[in-house]
């Protein structure tokens, strides 16, 4: 049985979506490897070469112009990256020929609307969380797969609309699953994070080896942040495969 046709049984829970992203990421490490050199390692890159402001105040109107387009090369290549691996996680489920940077540029070429949709959707949801929160938190589920209706279904800001309908019936079940693997996943990162952030304060006596910890942090928590995003991107394609069922 192909991963595309195990995605479309209703049946699956939380940990089959663990077993099947583990499997995509594995067998297509590679390529996530080259995701986190061309994507996560530069933007380590950019803020280790960059001016740290004395105060956060400077990133406001004041602030310089290297550290502004430190800030938009960081926020392009974040969302290139976080598209790219929804677009690499179906091909793989697909079992179409995955060439990497083909990947990358399919993800450069959907940033204009992913970025215009978080916009939207931020705006929207933030607003839902000022007014109540339970509103907030009911927003933020019915549009939880708005993002990969962009990069995986050519949506535009419809993808608010796309999301709405996987979501609509099983509002309990999406939030249940997303709170659950949401939480796995910032248990995880935040253990790296610790971790290695200990590990950079040990050694920040010693030249150079604070930057390298840098890249090294960048290097680790990038991988995890692709594995996360494979697991997501299976849930995802398990609840549209299930309502919009093809041959």
């Amino acid at each position: 049985m192909t991963k595309q046709q195990t995605l479309k049984n209703p049946r699956l829970d939380v940990g089959d979506y663990f077993d099947i992203g583990w499997s995509i990421f594995k067998d297509n490490l590679s390529n996530f490897l080259v995701l986190v050199l061309v994507i996560d390692i530069p933007i380590a890159i950019l803020q280790i070469l960059s001016p740290t402001p004395d105060n956060s105040g400077e990133f406001g109107i004041g602030a310089s112009p290297t550290s502004l387009l430190v800030v938009s090369a960081t926020i392009v290549l974040s969302i290139v990256g976080f598209v790219s691996a929804l677009i690499l996680t179906e091909s793989a489920v697909l079992n179409r020929p995955i060439e990497i940077f083909e990947v990358i540029q399919q993800g450069f070429s959907r940033f204009l609307p992913s970025f215009l949709l978080t916009l939207v959707g931020g705006i929207i949801i933030i607003l839902g969380f000022v007014l109540f929160l339970i509103p907030g938190f009911y927003l933020m589920t019915l549009f939880y797969f708005s993002l990969d209706a962009v990069a995986l279904r050519g949506c535009g800001l419809d993808s608010l609309s796309y999301s709405r309908n996987l979501v609509k019936g099983q509002w309990w079940k999406i939030f249940g699953r997303s709170f659950l693997l949401g939480t796995v996943f910032l248990i995880v990162f935040f253990g790296l994070a610790f971790g290695l952030g200990f590990a950079s304060i040990v050694t920040s006596a010693i030249p150079l080896l604070p930057e390298l910890m840098e890249l090294a942090s960048a290097f680790v928590l990038g991988l995890c942040s692709y594995l996360f995003l494979t697991i997501l991107t299976v849930f995802f394609l398990n609840v549209d495969y299930v309502r919009n069922p093809t041959p």
